[in-house]
């Protein structure tokens, strides 16, 4: 069965097919667009930083966010 992973950045599937986008890029595009608007109260709601699983995305995202608010 064909598989494509989605989103998902472990070595253990480098080589096979896979869509991966740029979280820290998206969280700062995101806080860009909100200051933008003229928001300065901004949050970040996301999964817990703590994941067994090795996911990155969120922690990615709040990343990418924190340095665009940081350098407005």
């Amino acid at each position: 069965m064909p598989v494509v992973f989605i989103d998902v950045h472990t070595p253990s599937v480098a080589g096979m097919p896979r869509v991966v986008g740029d979280d820290e890029a998206g969280g700062a595009i995101a806080a860009r667009h909100l200051l933008d608007l003229g928001h300065r109260s901004i949050a970040f709601i996301g999964d817990a930083l703590a994941d067994p699983f090795g996911f990155t995305s969120s922690r990615d995202r709040k990343a990418g966010m924190v340095r665009e608010l940081q350098s407005y």
